[in-house]
């Protein structure tokens, strides 16, 4: 199963804690897209960093029109 995440309003502080509360609950079967705006690239940094630090890989994806990008997350082990 893949639950939705949306990051859409920006990457910050809050953002990631709620980011990292929605990770625990996910079960080791389960996916998560991250809904992100193209415009908080230079911010991603700190997603990528939460997301590889605590153990998960993710796949960069854009929609069809290239207007919404996406990160399918999963937990590695």
């Amino acid at each position: 199963m893949e639950y939705a995440f949306d990051m859409s309003r920006g990457i910050n502080e809050e953002e990631l804690r709620r980011l990292r509360r929605r990770l625990a609950e996910l079960a080791q079967d389960e996916g998560l897209r991250i809904r992100l705006d193209a415009v908080d690239s230079p911010q991603a940094g700190s997603l990528i960093n939460l997301l590889t630090s605590n153990g998960y890989a993710y796949q960069p994806h854009s929609s069809a029109c290239g207007e919404e990008q996406y990160l399918i997350v999963r937990r590695l082990h």
